[in-house]
């Protein structure tokens, strides 16, 4: 049976496994893989009563001993637009060496980009709002449209680079942006394309406009 602890702190032995775990995923999140192949985003609390203790998003309590057939990684997702509760969000990796592993608030930053450009501060993210960015759900740009014209959404992220938004200003269009960038806007079915410099990366991706007329 594989070790997990000592693969996720490259300790050797189990006391020492123990001392790593804590110092680097102590308050942090990992992803648990159940021996049935399901996954859950967890939150390490700690070592006690001989056992790894975690909860998960729903508040339960997991205790793992060190001999385990469960799984535990710890993978940081790639930058990219998320939707949470009727918002497109966007998860970043912070740049500086940090010396806990797991992903937490020292490490990664979630944000709203259409409140950044008002001056809005980071997300003050929680579990919940984790496990939609590591299992993310992007609707078809049509659905997008419906969403925002139901007024039930502020923003919609199309996919990890894609997202439409509620109109910010007089105009009355959709707004277009790539990450963080607004690139263009989009009125009566019609999605323009105004930052030049983002026009091959729609062109790869036309197919996620679908059926909506795209001009440059």
């Amino acid at each position: 049976m594989a070790d997990i602890w000592n693969d996720l702190t490259d300790a050797i032995g189990k006391d020492m496994a123990i001392q790593e775990m804590q110092k680097k995923y102590l308050n942090t999140h990992l992803t648990l893989i159940k021996p049935d192949g399901e996954q859950l985003v967890v939150y390490y609390m700690g070592y006690e009563n001989d056992g790894h203790m975690f909860q998960d998003q729903l508040g339960t309590k997991i205790k793992l001993k060190h001999d385990t057939q469960y799984k535990l990684v710890c993978e940081f997702p790639e930058r990219r637009l998320f939707n949470h509760k009727g918002t497109a969000f966007e998860f970043i990796r912070k740049p500086n060496r940090q010396n806990r592993r797991g992903i937490c608030k020292d490490n990664a930053m979630i944000y709203s980009p259409v409140r950044r450009l008002f001056g809005g501060d980071n997300h003050n993210w929680t579990i919940h709002t984790l496990v939609d960015a590591l299992n993310p759900a992007y609707p078809t740009c049509e659905e997008a449209v419906k969403m925002l014209d139901s007024q039930q959404n502020l923003s919609v992220a199309l996919s990890s680079k894609f997202m439409l938004t509620q109109p910010f200003t007089k105009q009355k269009e959709y707004y277009v942006f790539y990450s963080n960038v607004l690139v263009g806007s989009m009125k009566d079915a019609v999605i323009n394309i105004k930052h030049k410099l983002f026009n091959q990366e729609v062109l790869d991706n036309l197919e996620l406009f679908k059926p909506y007329k795209v001009e440059f």
